[in-house]
């Protein structure tokens, strides 16, 4: 009987490190009773439990991931949501949005006079991004901004080149 085959017991839904590690040590306290003799955390024994444990975690992670990216249920990436849904008969409209450059101005009213005659920057406009815009060609196609608008701010360009609606006096009275 010395070549017969011993049949152990081993229990795969440990799937934690901390459940690797408890079971990895029963199974060598268990089976290795006669080697298993030092089960201090600076062993050699420890250290390849542990990256034993390790390497477990990861890949059970991974695997959960892969198996609940198989369901269309729980999947999260778009790509594979999309040929689920395909695989079940669905045909997905494939559109990709339009990209415009919009100029957007803001009429600023005059304050002081002669050199001193500067657009008032307290009725400068704030708008928060998602304003949505109108094509001029067709109303039914909107576009959505995705920053934020500060006229405050110029990084650019001199408002005060440019004047509209001027005074009698030749002042501008808008900027």
């Amino acid at each position: 009987m010395a070549n017969a085959v011993v049949k152990k017991d081993i229990r795969y839904l440990g799937r934690d490190f901390n459940q690797f590690r408890a079971n990895l040590m029963t199974f060598a306290k268990t089976y290795f009773q006669d080697t298993f003799n030092d089960n201090s955390e600076s062993s050699v024994f420890s250290m390849l439990t542990e990256v034993s444990c390790y390497v477990g975690d990861v890949l059970s992670y991974y695997l959960d991931t892969s198996i609940k990216e198989l369901m269309l249920l729980h999947a999260e990436e778009r790509k594979n949501v999309l040929s689920l849904a395909q695989s079940l008969g669905y045909r997905p409209r494939v559109t990709s949005p339009s990209i415009t450059e919009v100029e957007v101005f803001q009429l600023l009213p005059s304050i002081g006079t002669g050199v001193t005659n500067v657009p008032d920057y307290r009725y400068c406009l704030k708008l928060n991004p998602g304003m949505i815009v109108s094509s001029i060609e067709n109303s039914n196609v909107n576009f959505r901004t995705k920053t934020e608008l500060d006229f405050s701010f110029s990084s650019s360009f001199n408002p005060t080149d440019v004047s509209v609606y001027q005074t009698a006096n030749g002042e501008p009275s808008y900027y």
